[in-house]
């Protein structure tokens, strides 16, 4: 009887530990960035291991089939090498932006996914355009035009971290040979300085 009670107790203890934890998670300013971010390896590694049906919507610009993948193109990757090179960078400008906010992170990646997408689908080459990079390249874009639009010492502050650290990024928006969606990147850092234009004035609102 005490065994019963002893476990039941360990049970209940448990569970109001995973309670607290995820009372905190969601109350977290990273919330929806580390949710997206869970989102985009959990369907990449589910296409690596031949789980994810064909059917999944990729981008093909000026296809009606295609239009699906503006949102989707983020949560596909063609290797775990793809993958992983854009989670750092991902996770480094999601902290930075996220600090505003769940909300301010939240309508900055909507925007960029869908002005990036939107040019991807109307200029971008006639092939499958997959990956996360695109939305890399917005947030790139959009913590270093926001010093502009929304200057404060934060914002400039970041900006130059930005430069110092992943500076070599620009270079990526140049037209490149093979499978490289050079234009993913163009149009993303342009939906970023696009964004954060935008944003600056949902911010004075």
């Amino acid at each position: 009887m005490l065994l019963i009670l002893h476990q039941f107790q360990f049970i209940n203890r448990a569970a109001l530990y995973m309670k607290a934890f995820r009372n905190t998670v969601s109350n977290s300013r990273f919330y929806c960035a580390a949710i997206l971010l869970s989102m985009i390896w959990l369907v990449s590694i589910t296409n690596f291991i031949g789980l994810l049906p064909d059917i999944f919507p990729k981008l093909l610009p000026r296809s009606l089939l295609g239009l699906a993948g503006i949102i989707t193109m983020p949560f596909l990757h063609s290797n775990f090498f793809h993958l992983l090179s854009n989670t750092f960078p991902f996770i480094i400008f999601s902290i930075l932006i996220s600090l505003r906010g769940n909300i301010y992170y939240l309508k900055t990646t909507l925007l960029i996914l869908s002005i990036s997408g939107v040019l991807l689908w109307l200029f971008g080459r006639n092939a499958f355009h997959i990956g996360a990079s695109g939305l890399v390249f917005g947030y790139f874009g959009f913590l270093l035009v926001r010093m502009y639009y929304s200057p404060s010492i934060a914002s400039i502050v970041t900006a130059v971290g930005v430069i110092i650290i992943y500076g070599g990024m620009i270079w990526g928006v140049l037209p490149q040979t093979g499978h490289i969606s050079w234009e993913g990147h163009l149009f993303g850092a342009i939906a970023g300085a696009t964004t954060a234009k935008i944003m600056k004035f949902h911010h004075q609102n």
